[in-house]
């Protein structure tokens, strides 16, 4: 590993961006990092990784240098597949390295070239960087804690990027279950309000409600007639919500995960949420209407001065 400046063009003008060089093993065949993108000319990454080994002038580019739609691990150094990037070797000599592959990985910032490169530019003859895969079975922290401490006079350093991921994603899905816990208390603020609403319809058509007893209809034909209609309300609601949820979920799809997943709707979790709050809804309305449907024609009939 090489700390160096990079430029776009060969007499080293213009702003530079200090990065790693890297120099990969020829050894290192089984390469478990995956290409968000790649030179055409390559059918996979392991032919990426080849080439840069037999072609010194062929490199890889971590994935922080590719354009993100929230934030950029190294926002100031943005490449893409087929640059061209420049830097001088230890006896100032210009050397050049065109980008073949961007990779997904973002924990390690830096080019990745062949060995050769390194050995043979910078003169460097021993490792510096490691990549440890861990055992199936075995804890990743306490693999990296023995590492530091079996290594500790060479003052190893060890990034646990297993543990690293898991944080990032406890903040991630925290951040949703508080917008998760809002939406929640949303839908019932909803419903309780549905309630109210209810309770000020049934007040309000006192009158007709005791007109209908008074003409001979019952009252489960009164008590049906509320529950039909409040259905009706809270059921085009939920249709509603549902569908302008699905329309806005896909406009943010588009606009910044189109390409790197799919766009997956949870029908099993929607008809779940739909019937909890058709269910809510329901419940919170049922007993205006009860006593709606139960109030006399004389009282509901009779006028107050």
């Amino acid at each position: 590993m090489v700390r160096l400046q990079f430029a776009r063009d060969a007499a080293l003008s213009g702003k530079k961006q200090i990065t790693s060089l890297y120099g990969v093993p020829s050894d290192w065949t089984d390469v478990p990092l995956d290409f968000q993108a790649l030179d055409p000319d390559y059918p996979d990454g392991q032919a990426a990784w080849a080439a840069i080994q037999t072609n010194r002038s062929l490199a890889i580019l971590d994935g922080s240098v590719a354009p993100q739609q929230f934030v950029s691990i190294n926002a100031a150094f943005s490449a893409s597949v087929g640059d061209i990037l420049y830097f001088q070797n230890t006896i100032l000599a210009v050397s050049h390295v065109k980008v073949i592959g961007i990779l997904y990985e973002r924990f390690v910032n830096g080019v990745f070239v062949g060995w050769d490169t390194v050995r043979m530019d910078f003169g460097v003859n021993y490792p510096l960087f490691f990549y440890f895969k861990v055992a199936p079975g075995q804890d990743s922290t306490a693999v990296s804690h023995d590492l530091e401490r079996t290594f500790v006079m060479y003052q190893m350093v060890t990034f646990d990027t297993h543990a690293i991921i898991q944080e990032v994603m406890q903040v991630v899905v925290g951040i949703f279950n508080l917008l998760e816990a809002y939406l929640a208390l949303g839908l019932i603020v909803g419903i309780a309000g549905l309630g109210v609403i209810t309770m000020r319809n049934v007040v309000e058509r006192r009158t007709e409600t005791g007109a209908l007893r008074a003409l001979g209809f019952r009252r489960s034909t009164v008590l049906r007639s509320y529950l039909f209609e409040l259905s009706f309300i809270a059921l085009t609601g939920i249709l509603l919500g549902d569908i302008l949820g699905i329309a806005i979920s896909y406009d943010l799809f588009l606009h910044f995960f189109a390409g790197q997943a799919a766009f997956i709707i949870p029908w099993d979790k929607l008809l779940i949420v739909s019937l909890i709050a058709f269910v809510g809804a329901v419940v919170a309305t049922a007993s205006p209407a009860i006593r709606a449907s139960r109030i006399p024609p004389a009282e509901a009939l009779r006028t107050f001065e």
